[in-house]
């Protein structure tokens, strides 16, 4: 096993104790929230120098490029990248350096949304074809290295016989995050609770006042004697909280 590999085990089972069970309803391909309101947003993970591309390290010759959650066409100077470049772009690019060539295997909307593998590490699933047609999958985990300042890396891990990739992406920006969800605060439902409750009493009681008693003009408010007299409580109560809540007698005056 070599250093790198060991470094990433090490990682691998420190980390995946940072994630949480739970299903991620996903907002994009890039990004979910959990039922408790926290969740993954990877479309914020640093570019990388090659056009927004991460490299990935080399395994057997092969290295990896991948713009996360968009796409662009990947130029490296000394490479050709030619399988690579395309007027929509890749999200993931494989370079083979044994003959110098490059293969597309995946734009953004190609990918699956975020999973979890059973050790709860949160991935995303690149399905792709070779010449021979037979379907593959390219697999990229997210490790959140907060505990370590290191720089955003992105490494080739596994390279199975059926020539499936597993690779594993380490940033500050894969770890899990309070996600700020759309909708109405719960001061804004309040509001719009009492509104409808004015509605309902003032429209309502105006209402059966009329039919009931034949009320017109202010007589269809109700309760109009309260209303009338809640300018007078306003202010003996406003008295009474600047006397600090001593009721003044009528000697005192």
């Amino acid at each position: 096993m070599s250093v790198d590999n060991a470094i990433l085990l090490i990682f691998i089972t420190l980390l995946s104790l940072n994630n949480a069970s739970g299903e991620c309803v996903a907002s994009t391909n890039c990004k979910c929230v959990m039922p408790n309101g926290e969740g993954y947003d990877f479309s914020s993970i640093p570019p990388g120098e090659f056009n927004g591309f991460i490299e990935s390290t080399t395994k057997n010759n092969v290295t990896f490029y991948f713009h996360p959650c968009s796409d662009a066409s990947l130029n490296v100077p000394g490479k050709n990248t030619i399988g690579c470049i395309s007027p929509k772009g890749v999200s993931l690019c494989m370079y083979n350096a044994t003959n110098n060539q490059s293969i597309s295997l995946a734009t953004a909307d190609k990918s699956s949304s975020i999973t979890f593998a059973s050790n709860s590490e949160p991935q995303i699933l690149f399905p792709f074809n070779l010449t021979d047609g037979i379907q593959r999958t390219a697999t990229i985990n997210f490790l959140c290295h907060h505990v370590i300042d290191i720089p955003t890396e992105l490494v080739l891990y596994n390279i199975s016989k059926e020539l499936n990739f597993k690779l594993y992406l380490l940033s500050p920006k894969a770890c899990k995050i309070a996600m700020h969800v759309g909708g109405l605060s719960t001061g804004s439902v309040l509001v719009i609770i009492l509104f409808i409750f004015s509605g309902i009493y003032f429209l309502g009681g105006a209402l059966a006042l009329k039919l009931l008693r034949g009320a017109t003009g202010w007589e269809m408010l109700p309760n109009q004697k309260f209303w009338f007299d809640l300018p007078a409580l306003v202010r003996d109560g406003i008295a009474f909280t600047f006397n600090c809540c001593r009721v003044v007698s009528y000697n005192e005056i």
